[in-house]
């Protein structure tokens, strides 16, 4: 998950100066700008795209990339968002 500072940044910001700032600035977590980046292609509108980083960034909900070719699995405590090449997007519950 992305640091403190860079999380109090971001949601200052608006929709899509946030949505930049989380996927192309912050160092903190590059991995998590990148699995960010794979909402544009799950979700069908920019503000939906923009609730869900906001939503997760506040309730400390980190969106992941499951990739089942690679063993990896869903746990009880993700919720589905939408398909990806090769896997799946969740957010924490």
């Amino acid at each position: 998950m992305i640091s403190k500072k860079d999380k109090e940044i971001a949601l200052s910001m608006n929709n899509e100066d946030m949505f930049t700032y989380i996927t192309r600035v912050q160092k903190s977590d590059k991995n998590y700008g990148s699995v960010i980046r794979l909402l544009v292609g799950v979700i069908d509108s920019y503000e939906d795209v923009y609730k869900i980083v906001r939503y997760s960034l506040r309730n400390n909900k980190k969106l992941h990339a499951i990739y089942p070719e690679l063993g990896e699995e869903p746990t009880q405590n993700m919720k589905y968002l939408g398909s990806i090449i090769d896997g799946a997007l969740y957010i924490d519950k």
